[in-house]
C-alpha cells in the first residue's frame, strides 16, 4: 500500500504509537474501507517486548499511504525538533584518566567536551542507532 520504511528508532516508538492512537480515533483513518481492519489489526499487534518495532513497523507499511507516511515523518520531525528544544545537559561522571583523555583532546581541537564528542561520534552514532528513511 505504501513505500517500505525500515523502522523506527528506539525514541519514536512512543510517539509514533501516540500519533497512529490518535489518528485511529477518526473512523475514516486510514481509509474508510480500511479502518474497522487496520484498527483491530493495531490491537492484535505487541507493544512491548524485542518484536514491537518490528511489528509497528509492519503495521505502518502495511496500513498506510504515502501521503500518510510522509505526514507522519514530518510529524515525528517537528517532535524530535521539539525534543532536542526542552533536552537539559546531561551530566556524566568519568574516571580522572577519562577526564583527562578527553579533555586534552577536546583543547587540541579547541572544543568543549561535548562538542568535541558530537564531533568525533556523531557520524558512528547515526551509522548504529539511527534506521535509515
Amino acid at each position: 500500500m505504501s513505500r517500505k520504511r525500515a523502522g523506527f528508532t528506539k525514541e519514536e516508538i512512543g510517539f509514533v504509537r501516540s500519533y497512529i492512537e490518535k489518528k485511529l480515533v477518526d473512523k475514516k483513518w486510514p481509509s474508510n474501507e480500511t479502518h474497522q481492519e487496520s484498527l483491530s489489526d493495531y490491537i492484535q499487534r505487541p507493544t512491548v517486548g524485542r518484536y514491537a518495532n518490528d511489528e509497528l513497523t509492519r503495521w505502518c507499511n502495511k496500513w498506510l499511504d504515502s501521503t500518510q507516511w510522509h505526514t507522519l515523518k514530518k510529524s515525528m520531525a517537528s517532535w524530535r525538533f521539539r525534543q532536542k528544544a526542552t533536552e537539559q545537559p546531561k551530566r556524566v561522571q568519568l574516571s580522572p584518566e577519562a577526564w583527562r583523555i578527553i579533555s586534552t583532546l577536546a583543547e587540541i581541537d579547541k572544543k568543549s567536551i561535548s562538542a568535541f564528542i558530537i564531533d568525533r561520534f556523531e557520524d558512528e552514532y547515526k551509522r548504529n542507532s539511527i534506521v535509515e528513511d
